[in-house]
């Protein structure tokens, strides 16, 4: 029993004369072939990549958050130590509002580190300028950084962050 329809059939022949014509046979020009008991036809779909692209490879701080989905061994990165960055004194009100905003919720998360302060700032500040301008570049400028934090609803499914364990003194007594 051959399957498809007869149009499908006639176009393989005209394509691959001689292949493709029986059952479970795989078309080489297409790279289509018709499924047998035996054997499966797959193909691999490819996330399309824009012009100029570059893969970026993840850190291995972020595959650790993820809870390594690979399973490979990590190579080590450097974790900046905890802390509140100092405010700067520069940003307007607006920016300073999301400052606080930011810093708030970065802490809430476990994921605020003073080294971050630039970062922050610049996201403040862009923050500002949006506000009062509305331009649209603005707006995915500030999206992009949102992202950069975890701060969008796509970006915090990404991470895997463990709520904080409580304290167990006498676990603390004999396995430190």
């Amino acid at each position: 029993m051959q399957g498809g329809t007869s149009e499908a059939r006639r176009r393989r022949s005209s394509l691959a004369p001689g292949i493709g014509e029986g059952e479970g046979v795989e078309n080489r020009w297409t790279n289509r072939g018709t499924k047998t008991a035996g054997s499966v036809s797959r193909a691999r779909s490819q996330p399309e990549k824009r012009e100029g692209e570059v893969a970026r490879r993840k850190t291995a701080t972020a595959k650790r958050r993820a809870g390594n989905p690979g399973r490979r061994p990590l190579r080590w990165d450097a974790e900046p130590s905890p802390g509140r960055p100092e405010r700067p004194e520069w940003l307007d009100p607006v920016g300073l509002d999301m400052w606080e905003r930011t810093v708030a919720h970065l802490e809430s998360l476990g994921l605020l580190f003073a080294v971050d302060e630039a970062a922050i700032a610049l996201l403040a500040d862009v923050w500002a300028k949006y506000r009062e301008t509305r331009d649209w570049k603005l707006a995915v400028r500030v999206q992009s950084l949102l992202s950069e934090f975890g701060l969008t609803p796509r970006a915090r499914a990404g991470l895997k962050i463990e709520p904080p364990r409580p304290r167990d003194p006498v676990a603390e007594r004999f396995f430190s």
